[in-house]
């Protein structure tokens, strides 16, 4: 497959959006793909979105809590073997926020993500033959929770306030002239305090899909994604108009700058249809990534 393919990867396994009421989404943490030639690679990536509505807890769209997040993240992983890959993914953001005449701003550091990669197919396979992995991210809390948030609307919030595993698993291959990726995953989280209560989040699921062309050093295509979460517990009951839901598309492009560089861009909106989402917000959003990738016999993919 084409280098710039594990940017794409990059770019389809977001990290967590900030939530324009609370902290954060159900999107897994980025994991830094390697491709078959690379020892280890590294990537910055800037983004930008705007929250202009969302879903209530009926799933209806309509006013929301409105703002604006910048966000930069900083990833990288390595080789380990032929089979295995570690990495890492660190956020940081700085939102800005208002419902009616109040409002807010802050942000921070988020929280640091360690990720794995893991190829289970046999080697001697066909070149043909889809890749497949084993993904895996464990979140932990090292940016500031809803409950820990000092801003109005919780502006400043940057993390869970807890621990997250995320097992996943993706899949890569090509069709013709299609190139196709996808991706599922899901999040389970541990008991936390907020406020004086206990919280159990639910395990939270999410799905994304792209489908793009080659056109010489260009890649470029779509992409969709849906994120669920069931009710939380507070206390030991269950809060049913606190489930979550959201869906989205995205239109992605990478650009092959040589062997080592690669450059890629996404530009995203949730669906604003009612039943696509449930507490949620939506908006629209864009993101440019720069990955630098170092070459060796050592790398996987």
């Amino acid at each position: 497959m084409p280098r710039a393919a594990p940017l794409v990867l990059l770019l389809l396994l977001p990290a967590e959006e900030a939530r324009a009421a609370g902290c954060c989404g159900t999107g897994p943490s980025a994991i830094e793909r390697l491709g078959s030639a690379e020892a280890a690679s590294l990537s910055l990536t800037t983004s930008g979105q705007r929250t202009l509505g969302g879903w209530n807890s009926e799933g209806s769209w309509g006013d929301a809590a409105q703002g604006d997040e910048a966000r930069l993240e900083l990833a990288g992983a390595v080789a380990v073997g032929a089979r295995v890959q570690l990495g890492f993914a660190l956020p940081a953001q700085y939102a800005w926020r208002e419902a009616g005449a109040l409002a807010g701003e802050g942000g921070g550091l988020g929280d640091l993500t360690f990720t794995g990669w893991i190829d289970p197919l046999p080697a001697g396979l066909p070149s043909s033959t889809p890749s497949v992995g084993l993904t895996l991210a464990l979140r932990t809390p090292t940016g500031r929770s809803d409950a820990d948030a000092r801003a109005p609307l919780a502006a400043d919030a940057t993390g869970l306030g807890g621990f997250e595993l995320r097992p996943g698993l993706s899949i890569e291959g090509e069709l013709g002239p299609l190139t196709l990726a996808g991706s599922g995953s899901v999040g389970l989280r541990e008991e936390t305090s907020a406020y004086g209560l206990t919280v159990q989040r639910a395990p939270g699921f999410a799905l994304y899909g792209f489908v793009g062309r080659w056109f010489g050093p260009w890649l470029v295509g779509g992409a969709a994604s849906t994120s669920w979460e069931g009710a939380p517990s507070i206390e030991g009951r269950a809060v049913d108009a606190a489930a979550r839901r959201r869906t989205g598309g995205a239109l992605l492009a990478a650009w092959e700058l040589d062997r080592s560089w690669s450059l890629g861009a996404e530009a995203r909106a949730e669906l604003p249809v009612g039943g696509a989402g449930r507490n949620e917000p939506g908006g629209v959003g864009a993101r440019l990534t720069l990955r630098r990738a170092i070459l060796g016999a050592g790398g996987a993919g």
